[in-house]
C-alpha cells in the first residue's frame, strides 16, 4: 500500500512538472504518450516539425464549387515531361483545357482541408481523396506530385 502511494505521488509530480514545462502528457489505456507541443504527430508515428504558417505563404483559390481553398504549399512533378505525360493520360479526360490546369486541381486537393489524407502502405508515400468529386492525389515521400486522377473511395482505402 505505501509502495502505491509512493507512486501514484511520483507520477503526479511528473505530470505537474511536465505542465509546467509546457508539454501535454496523454494516457491512451495500454501506453502513455508524451506529446512536445512545438511537434506534430500523427498516426504514423513520424515527428514532424510545426510549420509556423503566416499569411503572406498562403495563395487563395476556389474549388469547382466556389469555396475558397488555401494553398499552403505549391506541388509539382518531378520533371515537366511527367507533367504533360499525366495530363494527356488523366487531365484531359477529367476536363482540363491545358497541364497547369490539371496541375493546379491536384494542389486544391492537397490543399484542401476536406480531404482525406491516408500514408501509402507500399512507399509511404501520401494519398489525399476529396470524397465529394473522387479526386485522388499522391505525393511521393520528397514532395512531387507521382499522379491524379478520380478514383473511388474503396480504391483510396486500399492504398
Amino acid at each position: 500500500m505505501k509502495k502505491m502511494k509512493k507512486t501514484v505521488l511520483l507520477g503526479i509530480m511528473l505530470l505537474l512538472l511536465l505542465q509546467l514545462c509546457g508539454c501535454e502528457y496523454f494516457f491512451t489505456g495500454t501506453e502513455d504518450v508524451y506529446v512536445d507541443p512545438n511537434l506534430y504527430v500523427d498516426i504514423t508515428q513520424e515527428v514532424v516539425e510545426d510549420y509556423d504558417h503566416r499569411e503572406e505563404d498562403f495563395e487563395r483559390v476556389e474549388d469547382q464549387y466556389g469555396a475558397e481553398i488555401t494553398i499552403t504549399q505549391e506541388y509539382t512533378f518531378r520533371k515537366p515531361e511527367y507533367l504533360e505525360e499525366h495530363y494527356q493520360k488523366h487531365g484531359i479526360e477529367m476536363g482540363f483545357a491545358s497541364a497547369e490546369d490539371y496541375l493546379e486541381a491536384a494542389n486544391k486537393v492537397v490543399n484542401n482541408p476536406d480531404a482525406l489524407h491516408r500514408i501509402e502502405q507500399e512507399d509511404g508515400d501520401d494519398v489525399y481523396y476529396v470524397v465529394a468529386t473522387s479526386e485522388f492525389v499522391v505525393v511521393s515521400t520528397d514532395g512531387y506530385i507521382r499522379t491524379y486522377y478520380y478514383a473511388d473511395y474503396d480504391y483510396f482505402m486500399r492504398q
